[in-house]
């Protein structure tokens, strides 16, 4: 099976989980879950504004806001692979970008995250990801991990936990799995 076919059979079972799911319920475990992590060492975390049955980070930073933590979100600048994190406030107007994924405006002061959450359609506990095909965060990660030290998390439902996600070299493994139910160390 390719990978364009995998990522429809993921999307229908995110979608599933998604429906199922306490929204309120489900952010409060998640935030649980990555709150031991979040030290004296986080001070910027990159989110993402979530679309359809993306799980919902709002609440998530929110409370990250709340702790004084900066918040940015991805930006994707006109013909590039690599986003850039843009700072956001809640309050803040978010416009459509590239693929109609709402984000910051290009004039948003532009962070460098301590920790990025990122949204995929399904993981293993390896921390190979099937996100959605374009190679955005892949090449964003390996961009800054040249300079910066970045711990990248995934972000799902448990249920989007899967045996074996097929991986390439340019894809970049997470180093943490963070779900509703519980916060997974990847084992590379």
């Amino acid at each position: 099976m390719i990978k364009s076919e995998i990522r429809s059979k993921l999307k229908l079972i995110r979608n599933n989980l998604h429906k199922t799911c306490d929204k309120q319920i489900c952010a409060k475990n998640l935030i649980n879950n990555l709150a031991p992590l979040l030290n004296e060492n986080i001070n910027v975390v990159a989110g993402y504004y979530p679309k359809a049955d993306e799980f919902d980070l709002i609440p998530v930073l929110e409370y990250l806001r709340n702790r004084n933590i900066k918040v940015c979100l991805p930006y994707i600048p006109p013909n590039s692979l690599v986003m850039q994190f843009k700072q956001w406030n809640l309050e803040d107007q978010l416009i459509p970008g590239a693929f109609g994924i709402l984000e910051p405006c290009e004039s948003s002061q532009t962070l460098i995250p301590d920790l990025v959450l990122a949204p995929l359609l399904a993981v293993d506990k390896k921390g190979n990801r099937i996100g959605y095909g374009r190679g955005h965060y892949d090449a964003t990660i390996r961009a800054m991990r040249k300079n910066y030290q970045v711990l990248l998390f995934g972000v799902c439902y448990d249920g989007q936990i899967i045996k074996n996600a097929p991986s390439e070299p340019d894809d970049e493994a997470l180093d943490y799995i963070v779900t509703e139910k519980e916060l997974y160390i990847c084992q590379k």
